[in-house]
């Protein structure tokens, strides 16, 4: 959620990974507000209309250096303004002992209001993504 250029919260269905980690039956909505953000915004709110289709959720996991924060990760792809990206946010992060790498695995969401997604077209828009990333940040994919 977002008022004006600043980004007030999150809202969400916990992935089926998580439930079944914890061992949660059925659904689970879970949502994080910067209630001093929502409390400084003076701007008219305006809810987006509620999508007719569904999104395609992906992951991309890259490693880095100790130096690169997360957030810059976040920043540079939401710079590269990528046509139906409508969410990026941490997955997963991990720190091996001993090791000089991170391993960052982002989770995204592409949407049309339109119509449906191939998951071919989100695939070419989630290679261009990760090589642009590559190209402009010191990482590297993590292929599975």
């Amino acid at each position: 959620m977002r008022s004006g250029d600043r980004h007030v919260g999150d809202i969400g269905a916990m992935s089926p990974q998580v439930l079944r980690t914890f061992d949660i039956k059925g659904e689970v909505i879970a949502a994080e507000i910067d209630l001093e953000a929502l409390l400084a915004s003076e701007v008219d709110w305006k809810m987006l209309p509620v999508a007719r289709f569904p999104g395609v959720p992906m992951i991309l996991a890259v490693t880095h250096g100790h130096d690169l924060e997360y957030q810059r990760l976040i920043e540079t792809i939401r710079s590269f303004d990528v046509p139906y990206l409508h969410e990026v946010g941490l997955r997963d992060r991990f720190v091996p002992e001993g090791a000089n790498v991170v391993k960052t695995t982002l989770g995204m969401w592409y949407q049309a209001f339109d119509r449906s997604l191939t998951q071919e077209e989100v695939s070419a828009l989630q290679q261009n993504l990760a090589s642009r990333l590559t190209a402009a940040l010191p990482v590297k994919l993590v292929t599975s």
